[in-house]
């Protein structure tokens, strides 16, 4: 399937529709940073369980509305390469210690931290780890919690323990896939260490990452 995805990639990007990081695959052209690896085995590999095709792959290639407006466009591309390596990313469970973060945040190595929490990116409020949240707040070291489904969003304040992390300092990743708030979280730390600034970049919607299809320009 190599040269049939390589081909159709190459034809995608020619023909210059698409103005964004795009996955072309089998017949389905996904936006890059709403989509995931779903299976190591299958032709179909790749899945954007949050938003639609952009495309399609077929004897001519569809392009559908889920673009870039068009005053975007035409931007010139400002390439923004840099990336702080030292975060972690954990994947919350019943019994999980808490020490371990408060370990990581003794070390002084760790600047970000992603916490894949229960459902809607709930954690367990009746331990240690709301005070570990809210240490790392305080040492302008950024908490960011992300449903641990890959269907629906993040949201915090529905549940008592939502809005406890919230209150301790916590970042909600919204809607974002877990390689994209990865790369997000990566992205800013390396623009700022200011955690108030942190937050921003991560609530600001700069390429259709999250949410609905609107951009908003890169400063």
């Amino acid at each position: 399937d190599s040269h049939f995805n390589l081909f159709n990639s190459v034809k995608v990007a020619a023909e210059g529709r698409i103005r964004e990081v795009a996955i072309v695959f089998d017949t389905r052209i996904l936006r890059g940073n709403r989509s995931a690896k779903k299976c190591a085995h299958k032709i179909d590999a790749f899945w954007s369980p949050q938003f639609p095709m952009i495309g399609e792959v077929g004897i001519e290639i569809k392009y559908f509305s889920y673009l870039p407006p068009s005053h975007l466009s035409n931007r010139k591309l400002i390439l923004q390469d840099q990336f702080d390596p030292h975060i972690v990313s954990l994947s919350l469970f019943p019994g999980f210690a808490p020490a371990i973060l408060d370990a990581l945040l003794t070390s002084r190595l760790c600047h970000g931290i992603i916490l894949r929490g229960f459902g809607l990116g709930n954690v367990n409020t009746e331990n240690e780890l709301l005070s570990i949240i809210k240490k790392a707040t305080g040492q302008e070291i950024p908490v960011l919690l992300i449903s641990s489904c890959p269907v629906g969003t993040t949201l915090l304040g529905l549940y008592d323990t939502g809005s406890k992390t919230v209150e301790a300092g916590a970042i909600s990743a919204k809607d974002m896939t877990l390689e994209c708030a990865t790369v997000k979280l990566m992205w800013a730390l390396a623009k700022t260490r200011h955690l108030a600034e942190i937050r921003e970049i991560m609530a600001k919607n700069f390429a259709g990452e999250t949410g609905s299809d609107m951009y908003e320009a890169v400063e």
